[in-house]
């Protein structure tokens, strides 16, 4: 896993250098996922912005999205 720390709000390409991180984290420098991996996320616009759905899915990722309380409630 990866994760970036703000005050503020995150944007996409924020997101984007987060997966790209953690695939090289866990994979040892891999540019690609070596089998899909599901991504679940609540709908924060940096998560659902087209170039982010696009990428995460160029990378090996199922993008799967869920409603900003149900990701809050399973965190709880």
């Amino acid at each position: 896993m990866s994760y970036v720390e703000k005050t503020k709000g995150i944007s996409a390409t924020m997101v984007q250098h987060v997966l790209v991180e953690s695939i090289e984290k866990r994979f040892r420098h891999a540019s690609v996922l070596p089998k899909e991996v599901e991504w679940q996320t609540d709908n924060g616009s940096c998560y659902i912005a087209d170039e982010t759905r696009k990428f995460a899915n160029s990378l090996g990722f199922k993008v799967c999205t869920t409603p900003r309380y149900a990701a809050r409630r399973v965190m709880a």
